[in-house]
C-alpha cells in the first residue's frame, strides 16, 4: 500500500491528468496494490469562487477516469484520487474521492466536512460514508477536513472497514500573511493518526507538499508533506518528510509505501467499537457541519438557495439541493433551524 505525494499544476487539467497517468503508472511498477493520491490532484486547490474552478473540474466517470482505467486494468492496481467533481445532472461542484480498480469504477465519496476555503467553491457532501468491497480489502474514503470530525471515520469503522483512504492538501497560509488573510490555514495533517487509533483501522494518508500560487489574485499556500501509513493501533508505519515550503515542479514528488495485511484489522477495529458506550448519546450523534450558527435568520428557507444568487458556495447554501435534516447547516439551536 502507498501513500502518494503527487503535485497537481494550479489550473492545469489536461497537464495534470497526464501526469497522473504518468505517476500511477511508476507507482504500480513499485509492486503497489492500492495507492491513495492527494485531493483535488487534477485542478489544484486554491480558487477563488467556483466560477475561477470550473475550468478544471471534471465528472466521473469523466476525462480523469477514462485516462486511469486503463493502467489500472492493465497493472491490476487499485487508486483512490481526489477530484475537483461536478456532478453531470445538477451541475453542482463537490469535493470528491473515487476509487478505481482494475474493473472500473468501485465508488466514490463527496467530502462531508468543508472547511472555509471549500465553501466558496462545493457544495456539502451526499453520498454518505461508504464502504466499498474490493479484492484487496475494505475501504472507505475520507478527505481532509473530514479528519476534524471523528464521526467520519467512526462510521466507516461501523460499517466493517478495514483500510481508509485519507486524501489531503493539508496547508498552511504563506508566512507573513496578515492575521485577517490568513483564516484558510487547515493543518489536518495533525489529526490523521486518531483515526487509526480510535477505531482500529488502517489509515493510508495522502498529502502534497510544495507551494501553490494562484496567478490570478496571486494567493499563495504551501505545503508541509507528511504523507504516511497507520496501524490499526496508531502506530505510524511510514511517513514522508515533513519539510519547509518550496516550489516543486508538477507530478509525483514521492511513494510511501509499506506491507500490510487488511485483515488484521478486523479484531483491532471490533475491540475499539466494543467500548462505545451508546447509552451516553443524547438523543443522536449530530452530523451537521454548523460554521455559522451565529446568524439568526428570519426566513431560514429563502437563504438556502442553491447556488445562492452571487454563484458563491456559503455554508447556507445546501437545504434546496439536500433537504434532510442531516444536511443542513445551521447551528442545531437556532430556533428558526428546520432541523433543531
Amino acid at each position: 500500500m502507498a501513500a502518494v505525494d503527487f503535485i497537481p499544476a494550479w489550473g492545469d487539467l489536461d497537464g495534470n491528468i497526464r501526469r497522473l497517468v504518468q505517476a500511477a503508472e511508476r507507482v504500480a511498477a513499485e509492486g503497489v496494490q492500492y495507492a491513495v493520491f492527494p485531493e483535488t490532484a487534477i485542478s489544484g486547490y486554491d480558487f477563488t469562487d467556483p466560477a475561477q474552478l470550473a475550468p478544471f473540474v471534471d465528472t466521473i466517470p469523466g476525462r480523469a477516469t477514462d485516462a486511469l482505467l486503463p493502467v489500472l486494468k492493465r497493472t491490476g492496481m487499485h487508486m483512490s484520487v481526489g477530484i475537483a467533481e461536478k456532478d453531470a445532472n445538477t451541475g453542482i461542484f463537490y469535493n470528491t474521492a473515487v476509487l478505481l480498480g482494475p474493473e472500473g469504477i468501485i465508488g466514490k465519496y463527496r467530502k462531508n466536512g468543508l472547511n472555509g476555503q471549500d465553501v466558496q467553491l462545493f457544495g456539502p457532501g451526499d453520498t454518505d460514508v461508504g464502504v466499498f468491497d474490493t479484492p484487496i480489502g475494505r475501504i472507505a474514503l475520507i478527505i481532509c477536513y473530514d479528519d476534524t470530525y471523528w464521526q467520519y471515520d467512526r462510521l466507516a469503522a461501523l460499517r466493517g472497514a478495514q483500510i481508509i483512504g485519507w486524501h489531503s492538501v493539508s496547508d498552511r497560509v504563506m508566512p507573513g500573511t496578515p492575521a485577517a488573510q490568513a483564516k484558510g490555514n487547515h493543518s489536518t495533517v495533525a489529526s490523521v493518526q486518531h483515526m487509526s487509533a480510535l477505531n482500529g483501522l488502517w489509515v493510508i494518508g495522502a498529502t502534497r507538499s510544495g507551494i501553490e500560487r494562484n496567478p490570478i489574485n496571486g494567493s499563495q499556500l504551501y505545503y508541509n508533506g507528511g504523507s504516511s501509513i497507520w496501524s490499526p493501533q496508531g502506530r505510524k508505519l511510514v511517513q514522508a518528510p515533513v519539510v519547509p515550503p518550496e516550489v516543486l515542479p508538477p507530478g509525483l514528488n514521492g511513494i510511501f509505501a509499506t506491507t500490510i495485511i487488511p485483515a488484521e484489522a478486523d479484531a483491532v477495529r471490533e475491540q475499539r467499537l466494543a467500548a462505545r458506550r451508546p447509552s451516553l448519546y443524547n438523543p443522536l450523534l449530530a452530523l451537521r457541519r454548523a460554521p455559522c450558527g451565529q446568524h439568526r435568520h428570519r426566513d431560514h428557507r429563502d437563504r438556502c438557495s442553491w447556488p445562492p444568487p452571487s454563484g458563491r458556495v456559503t455554508p447556507r447554501a445546501s437545504a434546496a439541493a439536500n433537504p434532510s435534516p442531516r444536511s443542513c447547516w445551521c447551528s442545531p439551536n437556532s430556533p428558526v433551524c428546520p432541523a433543531a
